[in-house]
């Protein structure tokens, strides 16, 4: 049997997930053909999925130089500028990869959780009920519309969105991230934990769940602080209170008594006399409760 050429065995290799291989593939397809846009975006996507994000968006612009019409290299585009930090030249890449493809679902699933995340939630949910009616079946579809109404705070439809993106695909990872992020946002701590182990098989969803832990693990940490800074601030505060206490009452005692003997020697007494009762019965109230 013919062994396949070298385009062939990149494409089988990078379909297959086996990225490193791919690439190296792929390197070699380039250094055939420079100018092959569909070359320049297999090495893009390969470079972006092993996290060189930078030199994706080097090699998808490369891409596009010589193939502007390759959506596929616009997406890769999209996601390298994404994770660049790139929001505005992201979301300009994402429309243009939609408007190529023709609306394609999971262009749309992908430019749905970019809005949610980083732009605006609203046309998320539109990019997210547009992926949905072009797959209805799409687990990732439904998850990305559960984080879109997450984020605008429409809790009861967001836990309904992912538990249909679930019941599609019960090891959907997409559907599983966002519904720990919507159960430990709801203070269902156990039941999120629980997400996050099952979601720990899944590589793409890895830098999720330690994110998710790490955030728990602050939580926790800043807890103990603050409850020995209580600790500590209840006892310098009872040593204070201790320290000023005793010299408080006989100071205002002997106020109050020089303030009524003046009174009573330069004023008329009836009327001194009852302010000074009545000051007298506020002071005492008040010592009693400090």
């Amino acid at each position: 049997m013919d062994q396949p050429d070298l385009p062939q065995q990149a494409r089988d290799a990078l379909a297959a997930g086996d990225l490193k291989r791919g690439l190296a593939l792929a390197d070699q397809c380039v250094a055939a053909e420079p100018d092959n846009p569909i070359f320049r975006y297999w090495r893009a996507n390969a470079l972006l999925g092993l996290g060189s994000a930078r030199e994706a968006l080097k090699e998808a612009r490369e891409a596009l130089r010589t193939g502007p019409d390759l959506y596929e290299a616009h997406w890769v585009q999209a996601e390298a500028a994404r994770e660049l930090g790139h929001y505005g030249q992201a979301q300009q890449a994402f429309e243009r990869a939609l408007e190529l493809s023709g609306q394609e679902a999971d262009i749309l699933v992908a430019y749905a959780v970019f809005m949610a995340c980083h732009r605006g939630p609203r046309p998320a949910e539109e990019a997210a009920m547009d992926a949905i009616q072009a797959a209805p079946e799409s687990p990732d579809a439904w998850a990305a519309l559960g984080l879109t109404q997450f984020r605008l705070h429409r809790f009861t439809e967001a836990e309904f969105s992912l538990q249909r993106a679930l019941q599609i695909d019960p090891d959907n990872a997409l559907a599983k991230m966002y519904m720990a992020m919507f159960l430990r946002s709801r203070g269902q701590h156990a039941q999120a934990g629980a997400m996050l182990r099952l979601l720990e098989d899944h590589e793409q969803s890895g830098p999720f769940v330690e994110a998710i832990r790490q955030a728990e693990r602050e939580k926790r940490s800043m807890a103990r602080v603050y409850e020995r800074q209580e600790v500590q601030d209840a006892e310098f505060g009872g040593a204070r209170h201790r320290g000023w206490r005793p010299y408080v009452r006989p100071m205002a005692w002997a106020c109050l008594i020089c303030a009524g003997a003046v009174g009573l020697m330069y004023l008329n007494p009836t009327p001194v006399i009852v302010v000074w009762v009545v000051l007298m019965a506020a002071l005492y109230w008040w010592l009693r409760r400090i």
